[in-house]
């Protein structure tokens, strides 16, 4: 399986071969090199999605058994936790001030990345929902005014 990410990472095909090898156990990182690709990661949504769909592929395909899964676990639950704590962290402020003012409907509307990750994400619905409880009970013990979006 080959998937095309020249065109939008600026690692092209070099990076795409080493997910498919790091995947299929051929590419056995060193921490250092596993660093460097965590780090390269963090910032390139599509090595993501290509890093996803092989690690599906490979779940699925007869060689899963043979594959480096103790790395492949390792490699998905570092990046999880980069793409909670990079990008959806940054709309969750504004989602939050949006839910507040307008309500849920406009909220999601707004952020329609958003919505989606939270609608399989138990732990993000957890901590906006606090949030939410949190800045209520602020607002109702007088500790804080919100005001409607836009009069900032």
């Amino acid at each position: 399986m080959t998937l095309s990410i020249v065109s939008t990472c600026t690692l092209g095909e070099y990076i795409e071969s080493k997910l498919a090898n790091l995947v299929t156990g051929i590419w056995k990182p060193t921490s250092s090199e596993l660093e460097d690709l965590l780090d390269h990661l963090t910032e390139c949504a599509p090595c993501q999605i290509v890093l996803g769909v092989y690690v599906a592929a490979q779940r699925d395909g007869e060689e899963a058994e043979k594959s480096p899964q103790n790395v492949i676990d390792a490699v998905l639950s570092l990046l999880v936790t980069t793409i909670h704590e990079t990008h959806f962290q940054n709309d969750v402020g504004p989602y939050i001030e949006v839910f507040q003012a307008h309500g849920e409907e406009a909220a999601r509307k707004q952020f329609p990345m958003l919505a989606v990750h939270l609608e399989r994400c138990k732990e993000c619905q957890i901590n906006i929902e606090e949030a939410c409880t949190m800045l209520r009970e602020a607002e109702e013990a007088g500790i804080i005014e919100l005001f409607p979006i836009g009069i900032y």
